[in-house]
């Protein structure tokens, strides 16, 4: 990568070089609102000889840092007024007169982040068109609605991050906030007009006392290879804001996608009972999801299907083995509950009315966002939690959590909608203790990194391909459905153990209660588990069929390894995900977006080898493939060898090229020496690459191994054994 470095102010402007051919010019801006005035936006101009920018009410110190090839810009803000200013936002603004690469739109290609947990994000053209949502309740409940930015017609937000790239053989560059402490980092292009890219940070009207300084969020600028790139911003992020990421991602189980708002305590304890009966699952959580509260606020009071109590049912989980988890949405409430109707002084207001956040039709109910300012809104937060893990649960999804950084009036003005949300995080922690998994979901991500152990990064998975309606109705947002679940998983690849394991949602296997089609599940399970994240079940265990089982103990446990496109910016919808593994080894995801088969040819390889189709389990003899509507190959690579070796199974997805199945060729007795662990499966075929004239000897064959099929140059073995196993395959030589 090439090195980015300051080179100074001069007439006004930041000068950045490393970005192109020529110096980027950068006009810095701030936006301010004086004690109940009118909001004021101010271009620092005036630069002195101590290297400041200073104007009447401000200074503005900015502190470049190189950081091997990457340029991190921060700066201090101070007060110099002898009022209190409310700081409203910082922007760093490049016109294409000063940036070349901005110039010509249709030539460009511009990774657009998405904003939380569910908001899309994908390579998008340049010169493309923002899509908003017909209905605000999609609007508040997957962006920042709060942003200038919103609503316009003139250009692309992108949350967080964002990657800009020319031609496809030019090196992107990238700009992404490393911190989210205080100010929220969003990236503007303007691609109408006078083409123009914004970096701003949203403070959201924080109150800034005389004298007061504020220290800014880091700006990361860089140059490079897409995916160097992103994983470059992903380690300092890590680094800059304390990541939380677990040893492994785990497995579990979820009542969501089966049983929706209708569960009840009945369910969980039948699918709890099954899961201890099936152990080579690997499940370790029993997750409880929304529908036993009566309203949403009300977490403690349960409705008349778990008049039981918690209590209980967390013991039948633990009796069993598991951990038990519970879902709630503790940053906002409904109309409807008791919360809301008691405390209304706790919620955000705005004029004095409650700041909205959506409408639920599974609630039927609106909701309005908790002021996480408030001492007293945070000590129910402590103590809600305190009584959730008083009542046994180890495991915390919490959800809808962008409601925590709506704008509006607070408690306390001297926080900013960041440093609030981030307050009430940090409350939730303190109160479940270090150990205990924290899940967020619907949640702004670069404010909760270093909070959270995992993160959804998608929208929900739904038992659906598509929907054309809701796709109308909620334009340019992350409404349930598989197919865009799909693609956000495979987009923020980068993020899976850097900041947190990512959680690429649930798993739906069941033939019963969905319309995926066999091909849409095989898409499912091969994403998925390619990710390398958490890999939780979410049907009715009972009533799944043992086929569909063995289907789900495929892809478990979930591999150390990470997925990728193979291209990140070329693509709306990725073509692939690549596995890379040991000795040349790799697994190759081709997926079909289409209404149609399509023909996919095979990668490109240097040097010879085979490619095996895990879900047939054979070996892929043709230079093409053909792939169903909405379906995927796993094709799993393997280099040519000189000496007998597997070069492909069908126990696991992962377990071949991440080192979990393993092999050796013993020379002294002859031996192909294969070892397992860590997989669900307990049957399954190798399939063995054997140099000419060699063979498997039929007659020395282990226990719970058969021999399926020998012919020149290849054999393959049925082998019926509960991982771990290790076992010799003697060979004869010609």
């Amino acid at each position: 990568m090439s090195s980015v470095t300051s080179l100074g102010v001069q007439q006004g402007c930041l000068r950045v070089q490393g970005l192109g051919r020529e110096p980027v010019a950068w006009r810095v801006i701030v936006e301010t609102r004086a004690d109940g005035g009118a909001q004021r936006c101010e271009p620092l101009r005036n630069l002195e000889s101590d290297g400041c920018f200073r104007s009447e009410l401000l200074e503005l110190q900015l502190l470049p840092r190189q950081d091997g090839p990457a340029l991190e810009l921060g700066w201090r803000l101070t007060n110099r007024s002898a009022q209190p200013l409310a700081l409203v936002g910082v922007t760093l603004e490049a016109s294409a007169e000063a940036w070349p690469l901005l110039r010509d739109p249709s030539r460009l290609r511009l990774f657009q982040h998405g904003y939380q947990s569910w908001t899309p994000s994908a390579s998008l053209r340049g010169d493309g068109s923002p899509s908003y949502p017909l209905l605000s309740s999609f609007a508040l409940m997957n962006h920042f609605v709060d942003s200038p930015f919103w609503g316009r017609k003139d250009g692309l937000i992108s949350s967080l991050l964002t990657l800009l790239q020319g031609e496809p053989d030019e090196r992107a560059v990238l700009l992404g906030f490393t911190t989210q402490r205080v100010g929220l980092g969003e990236l503007f292009y303007r691609n109408k007009g006078q083409p123009a890219l914004l970096a701003r940070l949203d403070y959201g009207g924080k109150l800034l006392g005389p004298g007061e300084r504020l220290e800014g969020e880091w700006l990361r600028l860089e140059r490079g290879t897409s995916d160097g790139l992103l994983q470059a911003w992903a380690a300092a992020t890590a680094s800059a804001m304390g990541a939380r990421v677990p040893p492994s991602s785990p497995v579990g189980w979820c009542s969501w996608y089966e049983y929706y708002t209708r569960v009840k305590a009945e369910d969980l304890q039948s699918n709890t009972d099954f899961l201890a009966e099936h152990p080579e699952l690997g499940v370790a959580f029993v997750q409880l999801d929304d529908g036993y509260q009566p309203h949403v606020g009300d977490w403690l009071a349960l409705n008349d299907k778990f008049a039981g109590g918690l209590d209980g049912l967390t013991r039948h989980i633990r009796d069993r083995g598991f951990k038990a988890g519970i879902w709630t949405a503790p940053f906002f409430a409904s109309a409807g509950s008791s919360l809301y109707a008691e405390h209304r002084e706790w919620f955000l207001h705005d004029g004095g009315r409650p700041v909205a956040t959506g409408f639920n039709p599974e609630w039927r109910a609106r909701t309005f966002g908790l002021d996480l300012s408030h001492p007293e809104v945070l000590s129910w937060l402590r103590e809600l939690f305190l009584g959730l893990v008083e009542r046994g649960f180890d495991y915390h999804k919490i959800d809808f959590l962008f409601a925590g950084l709506r704008h509006g009036q607070r408690y306390d003005p001297s926080l900013s909608p960041v440093e609030a949300y981030r307050l009430g995080l940090a409350t939730i922690r303190d109160a479940i203790g270090p150990d205990r998994f924290l899940l967020g979901c619907g949640a702004p991500i670069g404010a909760s990194v270093g909070a959270v152990d995992g993160m959804r990064v998608s929208q929900d998975v739904k038992e659906q391909w598509d929907s054309r309606l809701v796709a109308w109705l909620g334009k340019g947002c992350g409404y349930p459905a598989a197919r865009g679940a799909l693609r956000t998983n495979m987009t923020r690849w980068f993020m899976h153990r850097a900041l947190w394991v990512n959680d690429p949602d649930c798993l739906l296997v069941r033939e019963h209660n969905t319309s995926l089609t066999a091909a849409e599940t095989q898409t499912l399970l091969s994403v998925l588990g390619a990710t390398g994240g958490m890999l939780f079940l979410s049907d009715d265990m009972p009533r799944v069929s043992a086929e569909r089982l063995d289907l789900a103990a495929a892809v478990l446990p979930p591999s150390v390894l990470v997925g990728r496109p193979s291209c990140t910016m070329s693509e709306s919808y990725p073509q692939d995900m690549v596995v890379l593994g040991e000795r040349g080894q790799r697994l190759v995801v081709l997926v079909n977006w289409l209404d149609h088969p399509v023909q996919r040819s095979l990668p490109m390889e240097a040097g010879e080898g085979t490619w095996f189709d895990f879900w047939a389990g054979a070996l892929v003899q043709a230079d093409a493939v053909e792939i169903p509507p909405h379906g995927a190959l796993a094709l799993r690579y393997a280099p040519r060898a000189q000496e007998p070796c597997v070069i492909g199974d069908t126990f696991n997805l992962m377990a071949g090229v991440d080192g979990r199945l393993r092999c050796s060729f013993d020379q002294a007795t002859d031996s192909l020496v294969v070892s397992c662990r860590d997989v669900a499966r307990s049957a399954g075929d190798l399939l063995v690459s054997l140099p000419e004239g060699w063979r498997l000897d039929s007659g020395a064959l282990p226990d719970g191994v058969a021999l399926r099929d020998q012919r020149p140059g290849a054999a393959s073995v049925e082998i019926r054994r509960p991982a771990p196993w290790s076992l010799a395959l003697r060979v004869c030589r010609p």
